[in-house]
């Protein structure tokens, strides 16, 4: 895969010189360029979004969420407007319970048979906005069902480990997960690309100034506002735009930890869009 890769950010340079030596060419004519030069050297890659938010929470240990199943809608959104550009088909799963499939444990393990059909060159992103607990170092995602009693603490059955998830997600793919929660060092080293929300002695925050969660608002923002070649978002833009902007939204109270795999910085996520185009509207900072 780091061949495919490397054949993208040579495409990538071959088509800005083209278009920056020919004048004539718009924008738009370069960025089509782009996409065909691209296509002609990967194929036809597909892409896989698994978007889990849950606001709710049957145990009274931590409180609700106020955004988290809006913010993995919007990520479903912002990804699925990018199918037809660069990706030949963007397949999105919401698990969220302001609509799709309601985020219990069980649905959400069951539902990891949504990535069974990715091909080694698709692109996978798994996105988590909730809250979670780390108990005996191991990391779990709490589920709109995950239980708590005052006599056995934490029912961890009752929970989603997180090494469940990353044993669904051991196949020959490209694959990012974003996790829009305080979580734990994971990953590092491997072939999984990891987007946290902060540093673990910081907190994820989500505010109604923004009406969603910092890392989400930053990502969505990324494919309006960051500074790219001819509007192509690679990962690195990405995660590069992410970090400087949520730590001037929250003053520098948190910091996202980018962690990537070999190569990944090169992936192309897609094209630069119009947010209000797709119902996104984020509140200015002024």
């Amino acid at each position: 895969m780091k061949r495919i890769t490397l054949l993208i950010a040579a495409v990538l340079l071959s088509v800005f010189t083209m278009a920056t030596a020919c004048k004539t060419t718009p924008p738009s004519d370069a960025a089509k360029l782009v996409e065909e030069k691209v296509r002609e050297k990967t194929g036809q890659i597909d892409l896989y979004v698994m978007a889990i938010g849950i606001n709710g929470y049957s145990n009274n240990v931590f409180p609700n969420l106020k955004y988290a199943a809006n913010d993995a809608q919007n990520i479903c959104g912002v990804f699925k407007a990018q199918e037809g550009i660069f990706f030949r088909n963007v397949n999105t799963l919401l698990i969220a319970d302001d609509g799709g499939i309601s985020p219990t444990t069980d649905n959400i393990i069951s539902n990891m048979e949504f990535f069974k059909d990715v091909r080694p060159n698709d692109t996978v992103i798994l996105f988590v906005a909730s809250h979670r607990i780390i108990i005996d170092d191991t990391f779990y995602i709490m589920s709109s069902d995950s239980k708590y009693n005052n006599d056995d603490g934490f029912i961890l059955e009752s929970f989603v480990n997180f090494n469940d998830i990353l044993k669904a997600l051991d196949m020959p793919a490209y694959k990012i997960i974003i996790l829009d929660t305080n979580a734990p060092e994971i990953a590092k080293g491997g072939d999984i690309t990891v987007l946290r929300a902060c540093k673990e002695d910081e907190k994820a925050i989500e505010t109604n100034r923004y009406d969603g969660g910092l890392l989400t608002t930053s990502i969505l923002e990324a494919f309006e506002k960051a500074e790219t070649e001819l509007g192509v978002i690679k990962l690195s833009a990405l995660s590069d735009y992410v970090v400087k902007r949520v730590g001037e939204m929250s003053e520098n109270k948190q910091t996202p930890v980018f962690s990537a795999a070999s190569g990944a910085n090169e992936l192309i996520m897609g094209f630069r869009l119009n947010l209000s185009d797709l119902g996104i509207n984020i509140p200015s900072s002024n």
